[in-house]
């Protein structure tokens, strides 16, 4: 992640993942919003960034209805619904 590159001196991956994030459509404010929001949680561990970042997916996909109640796909799905949603590619 940006916040562990910057930390540890590693400005190259640094770099690489603020091109990663551009190239996705992310501005550099909303990096830096988005590393806020990471760097406050209590335990920023991989396995534990991993849960919230499912978590908010689960809770987006249940309120917005890409994601049924009980249902418990992978990170990776949850990304795929996600995008799919917000593309207006899933039937409404």
């Amino acid at each position: 992640m940006v916040y562990r590159a910057e930390r540890d001196d590693a400005t190259e991956e640094a770099g690489q993942i603020r091109a990663a994030a551009a190239g996705n459509g992310a501005t550099e404010v909303e990096l830096r919003e988005a590393i806020g929001v990471v760097t406050a949680l209590p335990d920023c561990s991989d396995v534990a960034l991993g849960e919230w970042v499912r978590q908010h997916y689960l809770a987006d996909g249940r309120e917005k209805g890409y994601v049924g109640a009980g249902a418990e796909p992978t990170v990776w799905v949850l990304g795929q619904l996600a995008r799919a949603h917000y593309n207006g590619e899933l039937p409404q």
